[in-house]
């Protein structure tokens, strides 16, 4: 995207925890959980802090998303990408192919940050 730059922040484990793009102005963090999921999307600007997304699991395995959109649930493959995404009425929202090492076969807009291998 031409213009466009972001500075990213890690924690000590290298775990990305904050960033920073030119698209939109503040600080964009994420809370992770005791196994080191993420848990919550927050923004920060100009000291107000506002709520995100929340990531919703059963067990390790990440099944749903919830934003300001509502809820939608995230469909896996035995490798866990994210194949497919749909709303809280089952009606779909995004589907995901992927080459052999990751790359989408059509790139899409879906605001899905974990996508293949659950990465």
């Amino acid at each position: 995207m031409a213009g466009y730059s972001a500075t990213y922040g890690y924690d000590a484990r290298d775990e990305r925890v904050a960033w920073i793009d030119s698209t939109e102005p503040g600080i964009h963090y994420t809370l992770r959980g005791l196994s080191n999921e993420i848990l919550r999307e927050v923004h920060e600007l100009s000291g107000v802090w506002t709520w995100r997304k929340d990531y919703i699991f059963a067990g390790t395995t990440h099944i749903a998303t919830v934003d300001s959109s509502g809820l939608t649930h995230v469909h896996k493959d035995h490798l866990g990408s994210t194949r497919v995404i749909t709303n809280a009425s089952g009606a779909k929202l995004s589907e995901h192919r992927y080459w052999p090492f990751g790359e989408e076969m059509t790139v899409t807009s879906s605001p899905e940050r974990m996508r293949f291998a659950g990465h």
